[in-house]
């Protein structure tokens, strides 16, 4: 925000941009984001999220219970989980729909931010919102932020649907608070504030610093509370500031504590203790705004460098201290639209820097979603001053619209180049791969693709690459293992399987590829003894995936039973897996193959029946049942679930 500018004359309501700036904004990011309705699902964390999770998958009662219910991989997002199953009505699992939804409502985020950068520009030059050049300037801090590269990843990342939702409540509920700043008297748009504010939290739990931006905006711009936070409680008025925030903190402190909860509990603790967490965290504050300046070597990951250098190195140090000088400068200056500036970034990041984490932090393009706003509404208004406070020539005027059309083109370039890079789980990993060559993560996943395409040679590198930088990363060991086992390698490829599973005995595929591996060999006995010690490892469930594995042990285990000749040890394993993930159908299926094997003809087909009813597609099941009903029964053997990778 700047400092008061010269009054302007107020436009016709025909020519007021107090509609078309907002709408523009709009329409632009439309343009910009456009491809990406295109794009495909990505081998990072769509899958567990998205592919392979039935439950947000239909508007039942029990679909329901379980989006208000789930911290699935740590979040609390019903409203999220919502939208998505939304999606799913409309458009089925097609990527189509999930990346429309997005972009439209990024789209409207943009125009949201536009009506509040606006608001926020009167009220800092001390205009009226009759005056169009406010409204014009919103627009552009609206496309400012909008078009950014690094809004890519929140924006057509479909299991980051969250983000872009959270967005637009925030977004509203911010809009909603200062139209109740201006209708004194009526409680209308503050009862809708409170509404906005819980979707927000319910959307994202970032959100739930809502109560403290708006003691920010009650400072500046709106000039309700005294710079000093020690007068605050001294007169009348600015207690009854403070305590109008009630309603807002009474629903966001319990979704700030199921937030702490759910992250422990799905993520585990945080992999470091504070000292290490408060100079990452500083690390990753300067990161953020080096990046919002110069969006360069952008990427999903970013798990190379920092947490080494934060263990000891003097950058996380010397970010930490260029952070308080930072403040403390800003403090001293006594620019209130500085340090209003400065203050919403630090809060809005606060969540995201894993420093006060009851669980592992990443760092990643997405948290900066919001928390960059001010960044956008800065450069707005520093062009604005540029453009009206300074008397420039017309050469100067024509220089600098040059220049905010080089920015505007600038920013829509090196967007569009990122959509690019998230079109398919391919092009993302190998631009990963290429800006981060030492990422674990990069490097398991694409060779994840090749792998999948049975380019061996190709996932062999990657992989080996990975195992180099880290030797104890589980996921590594046990693909090696899938790619020996490929090669016709099962001896080293049980070796590999083996040693993940001893790394960390909660990763469930391990145990379950090794003890069908085991099977393969002729060593029947060693593969139920593992199938069972894997079986009884205790497991964190909350994480993606974690029950449709321990399930599929189950039914890998029923598969070596039956195969080994003993059916009814079989049969109580697959009994098991129904009980444990009814909605799976492999122990549905499993279960009747044993009853066709001992001629139970009509058990077999309640079966088959059941696994057609919770997963209608289910070919196995179908051709089953067509046999079934063709043929006498013979002894046939169980159809082996899959392993998960």
């Amino acid at each position: 925000m700047a400092d008061d500018q010269d009054d302007g004359s107020a436009s016709s309501p025909a020519e007021h941009p107090r509609l078309w700036a907002p709408l523009l904004a709009a329409v632009g990011t439309l343009i910009v984001f456009w491809p990406a309705v295109r794009n495909g699902f990505v081998n990072w964390d769509d899958r567990a999220y998205i592919l392979a999770n039935t439950s947000f998958r239909g508007l039942a009662p029990e679909n329901l219970r379980w989006m208000f219910s789930t911290v699935m991989a740590g979040p609390y997002q019903p409203l999220s989980w919502l939208s998505l199953a939304l999606d799913h009505q409309l458009w089925g699992m097609s990527p189509f729909g999930f990346h429309l939804t997005s972009v439209l409502l990024h789209a409207l985020n943009a125009a949201l931010f536009s009506c509040l950068a606006a608001r926020l520009l009167a009220l800092a030059w001390g205009r009226g919102l009759d005056d169009p050049r406010p409204w014009w300037w919103g627009g552009l801090a609206g496309l400012l932020f909008a078009w950014h590269p690094l809004r890519v990843e929140s924006a057509v990342w479909i299991t980051e649907r969250r983000d872009v939702l959270c967005g637009a409540f925030f977004l509203g509920a911010l809009l909603a608070y200062l139209k109740d700043r201006e209708a004194v008297g009526d409680r209308g748009w503050r009862r809708l504030s409170w509404a906005l504010c819980l979707a927000a939290i319910l959307s994202k739990g970032v959100a739930v610093v809502l109560p403290a931006l708006m003691l920010i905006l009650d400072y500046y711009p709106l000039g309700r509370l005294p710079g000093d936070p020690r007068d605050w409680l001294r007169k009348s008025e600015t207690r009854a500031v403070l305590f109008e925030k009630a309603p807002y903190l009474l629903m966001a402190l319990p979704f700030a504590v199921l937030g702490a909860i759910g992250q422990r509990l799905a993520l585990g603790p945080p992999a470091l203790d504070l000292i290490p967490r408060l100079l990452l965290g500083t690390w990753r504050f300067v990161f953020y705004l080096c990046k919002t300046i110069f969006p360069a070597g952008l990427s999903p990951v970013y798990d190379s460098g920092a947490p080494g250098a934060a263990a000891g190195g003097l950058l996380p140090l010397a970010a930490a201290l260029a952070v308080l000088g930072a403040t403390a400068a800003l403090w001293r200056w006594g620019k209130p639209w500085a340090l209003a500036s400065w203050l919403w970034y630090s809060i809005l990041v606060l969540p995201v820097l894993g420093v006060f984490s009851f669980a592992p932090q990443a760092t990643a393009d997405r948290y900066t979603y919001l928390s960059c706003l001010p960044w956008a509404l800065l450069a707005a208004a520093g062009i604005a001053r540029l453009a009206e406070n300074v008397r420039l020539s017309g050469p100067a005027r024509v220089g600098l619209l040059a220049s905010v059309a080089l920015l505007a083109g600038s920013l829509f370039f090196a967007t569009r180049l990122q959509l690019e890079y998230w079109r398919d789980s391919e092009s993302l990993w190998r631009r990963a791969v290429a800006t981060t060559p030492d990422s674990v993560i990069a490097r398991n996943n694409l060779g994840d693709l090749l792998l999948a395409r049975n380019d061996l040679q190709g996932a062999w590198d990657h992989y080996k690459l990975a195992f180099d930088l880290d030797p104890s990363h589980v996921p590594t060991n046990y693909k090696l293992g899938k790619v020996y086992q490929a090669s016709g390698m099962p001896d080293a490829a049980a070796m590999c399987y083996e040693r993940a599973a001893r790394l960390d005995p909660e990763f469930l595929p391990a145990w379950s590829s090794l003890g069908v591996l085991l099977f393969s060999m002729k060593r029947q006995d060693e593969a139920v003894e593992i199938l069972r010690e894997g079986l009884a490892q205790k497991v964190n469930e909350r994480r993606p995936g974690a029950r449709e594995l321990r399930a599929s042990l189950m039914n890998n285990l029923g598969n070596v039973l039956f195969e080994s000749g003993r059916p009814l040890e079989a049969l109580k394993e697959y009994a098991r897996a129904i009980r444990y993930e009814p909605r799976d159908p492999h122990g549905h299926h499993n279960a009747g193959a044993v009853w066709a094997s001992l001629s139970q003809r009509d058990k077999a087909e309640f079966c088959y029946r059941e696994a057609l009813r919770v997963a209608p597609g289910y070919e196995p099941s179908r051709k089953a049942l067509e046999t079934l009903r063709a043929k006498p029964l013979k002894k046939r053997k169980a159809t082996s679930s899959p392993v998960p990778v």
